[in-house]
C-alpha cells in the first residue's frame, strides 16, 4: 500500500492536510486490501459498478472505447475470475426461483437469456418478451408477444432448469392492446396497458375492455369498458384501480411530438365495487403513478401540464373528497406513515415538504439547491454541492452532518459510514477516504482511485469497500477490495 498522501484540500471544504491512513482488518488472510481483478493496461476504464451475488462479487466494467460493458464474476478473495459477458448494456437481473442465476435481455431478439456467474453453463434463451418488458408473478413471467398494436397475452411459467429449458407459453388472452394509442407516454409502451398484483394480471383487450385474470384459474373478469389505459394499486391486493376512457373530450397539451388526448378518468374500489369519475384529464400528465400516496389513503393526479398552476389534485379515498395541491409543483415523493407524506417537486427536486394528512399541516424541511439525494425510511440524505457537507434531515426538519467534504460520487452504508473520493483530477482519478459517522474523522484508504468505481458491501463480517486503482504499476492496476478497521 502507498504511504498516506498529505494533500491540501481547501477546495473540497477541508482546512487541513489529508486524512490519516486507515487501518485494515483481516481480509483473505491479510491486513491490507486484496486485489480482485487485473485490468487491461491498454484500455481506458470509464466506470465500475458492482454487486454481491451469493458467495461471489459481480463487477461491471465500462470502457471509454466501447458502448457495451464487461461483466466479471469473482470469488470474495478474487479467486476464480469469470468473464460472464463482454456485451452488456445494463445490469442483468435475477428472479426469485433462482437468486444466483442472472438473466439479461438481448434487444436484437427480445429474448431473456441466462448468464451463469460461475462460467459452467453457456447462455441460453428462456423467455420471450416485448421490447424486453415482462411482468413478474409467482407463476412466471407475463408479457404481450408480437410487435404490432395488439398481441397475445402470455404467461411463461418458471421452467425447472433455465440452463437447459425454454419456458412454455400459456396464452391467457388471444389479443390485448400493447399500448395506449395514440401517443403512449411510458417506455416501454406496454406499461400503460399491462400490470400484475400478486397472482392477478390486468390487461386491456383489443375491444378496449379492462380485464383481470387470476393465475390460479385463468378466468378473465371484465372490470371496465372503453379503456385507453389504467393504473392499479400494489397495496391491498390491487383494491384501487384508475383508468382513462377512450372518449376524447379535449385535445391535450403537447410533450415533444405527442399530443395527449384528455378524457374521463374513473376510479374503481374493487372491494365495494363503487365506480366514481375523478375528472376529464390525460393520465399522461401525471408523471408518476396515481397510486404514489395510496398507503396514506390518497390519490394524486394532474389535470394539466407542469406549468398549469391549478394542475395538481388530491382525492381522499375514504370520502372521495377532492382538493387542489398545496403547491403548483408538489407531488408525492414517499409515504412516511399512515398520516404523513413527503412531497417534492414534479421532478423529485426541492422543496421537500412533510404533510400531515389528518391535519393538513405542512412543514418544508429542505428547499435549497442540491446535487444528490437519497431517501431512507426516516430521513433524507442530501449533498448540497460537490465537495460540500453531506447532511441528514429527518422528517421533523432536524439536520445532522454526516461528512464535511463529500464528492457527488460518494457511497454510504446503513450505519452511515461515508466513502468518498477527494482531490479528483480532470481524469476522474483521485484518492478515497472513509468517514466515521460519530466523530466525522476521515481515514485514507488508497490513492490513484477511479472516482466512478467505489462501492460498499455490508456483510455479516463487517464493512467492505471495492474500488478501481488506475496505475502504470501492473501490480497496482486493477480492482481492489478493502476492509477498513474500526
Amino acid at each position: 500500500m502507498p504511504l498516506v498522501l498529505l494533500l491540501g484540500l481547501g477546495g473540497c471544504g477541508y482546512d487541513v492536510t489529508g486524512p490519516a491512513a486507515a487501518e485494515f482488518d483481516e481480509l483473505c488472510g491479510q491486513n491490507e486490501p486484496v486485489k480482485l481483478l487485473n485490468l487491461d493496461p491498454d484500455r481506458t476504464l470509464d466506470h465500475v459498478t458492482s454487486r454481491e451475488l451469493g458467495e461471489r462479487l459481480l463487477l461491471m466494467l465500462g470502457y471509454e472505447d466501447a458502448e457495451s460493458r464487461e461483466l466479471w464474476s469473482v470469488g470474495r478473495c478474487g479467486e476464480d475470475p469469470v468473464l460472464v459477458s463482454d456485451s452488456l448494456h445494463g445490469w442483468p437481473r435475477s428472479y426469485e426461483p433462482w437468486p444466483e442465476i442472472l438473466f439479461y435481455c438481448d434487444e436484437a431478439d427480445d429474448l431473456l437469456w441466462t448468464l451463469d456467474p460461475t462460467g459452467v453453463h453457456p447462455p441460453s434463451p428462456v423467455f420471450e418478451t416485448r421490447a424486453c418488458f415482462a411482468k413478474v408473478t409467482p407463476a412466471g413471467l407475463v408479457t404481450i408477444l408480437g410487435d404490432g398494436d395488439t398481441g397475445p397475452l402470455v404467461l411463461q411459467p418458471w421452467p425447472e432448469d433455465p440452463f437447459t429449458q425454454a419456458a412454455e407459453q400459456v396464452v391467457l388472452l388471444d389479443e390485448v392492446k400493447a399500448a395506449a394509442l395514440p401517443f403512449p407516454h411510458t417506455q416501454p409502451d406496454a406499461h400503460e396497458v399491462l400490470d400484475t398484483v400478486d397472482n392477478e394480471v390486468f390487461a386491456v383487450t383489443a375491444a378496449d375492455e379492462l380485464v383481470v385474470l387470476n393465475l390460479d384459474d385463468l378466468v378473465p373478469t371484465v372490470l371496465a369498458q372503453d379503456v385507453r389505459e389504467f393504473d392499479v394499486s400494489q397495496s391491498e391486493g390491487g383494491r384501487w384501480l384508475v383508468w382513462q376512457d377512450i372518449e376524447v373530450t379535449k385535445v391535450g397539451m403537447y410533450s415533444g411530438d405527442s399530443q395527449w388526448p384528455e378524457g374521463p378518468v374513473y376510479l374503481l374500489d374493487r372491494m365495494s365495487g363503487e365506480i366514481s369519475q375523478l375528472d376529464d384529464t390525460a393520465m399522461a400528465y401525471t408523471l408518476t403513478s396515481y397510486m404514489g400516496a395510496v398507503e396514506a389513503g390518497l390519490l394524486y393526479y394532474r389535470v394539466g401540464a407542469i406549468n398549469d398552476e391549478s394542475a395538481g389534485r388530491w382525492v381522499r379515498l375514504d370520502t372521495l373528497e377532492q382538493y387542489a395541491s398545496p403547491s403548483t409543483t408538489a407531488s408525492p415523493y414517499l409515504v412516511i406513515d399512515e398520516s404523513r407524506l413527503l412531497l417534492s417537486s414534479v421532478f423529485f427536486r426541492p422543496p421537500f415538504t412533510v404533510v400531515d394528512v389528518s391535519t393538513g399541516e405542512h412543514n418544508t424541511i429542505f428547499s435549497d439547491q442540491m446535487v444528490r439525494l437519497r431517501a431512507t425510511t426516516d430521513s433524507l440524505i442530501i449533498l448540497r454541492e460537490s465537495g460540500g457537507e453531506l447532511v441528514k434531515i429527518d422528517f421533523e426538519g432536524n439536520t445532522r452532518t454526516l461528512a464535511k467534504g463529500v464528492h457527488e460520487l460518494y457511497q454510504i452504508s446503513e450505519d452511515e459510514h461515508v466513502i468518498t473520493p477527494f482531490a479528483v483530477g480532470a481524469d476522474g482519478i483521485g484518492s478515497l477516504v472513509i468517514v466515521e459517522p460519530e466523530t466525522l474523522d476521515e481515514r485514507y484508504i488508497d490513492d490513484d482511485v477511479l472516482s466512478k468505481s467505489s462501492m460498499i458491501y455490508e456483510t455479516d463480517d463487517g464493512l467492505l469497500v471495492s474500488y478501481a486503482v488506475i496505475s502504470s504499476d501492473p501490480e497496482r492496476h486493477g480492482i481492489w477490495l478493502a476492509k477498513p478497521g474500526d
